[in-house]
């Protein structure tokens, strides 16, 4: 098999766990993380998020964050 095979499948997986979970209700970051980062692929690739709920998980702090505790995310200090 050859490397891009190989990742093709992979892909295939991930999206399939993440599709599955958007399935289940599980979409309100999801939209955010597939539309929004480049590097969505990536990270389900390499199993960062290996599912819809760790995706969700982060992305509900993230948001945290960002509108409640109103941390400036541009400032690289």
């Amino acid at each position: 098999m050859s490397r891009y095979s190989n990742r093709e499948s992979d892909m295939s997986e991930a999206l399939s766990n993440v599709l599955n979970g958007y399935n289940t209700g599980q979409h309100r970051y999801m939209d955010e993380f597939i539309k929004n980062w480049k590097s969505a692929s990536d990270l389900l690739i390499l199993g960062i998020y290996p599912n819809a709920k760790e995706i969700t998980e982060s992305y509900a702090a993230f948001n945290c964050v960002r509108n409640k505790l109103k941390y400036d995310l541009s400032d690289p200090n």
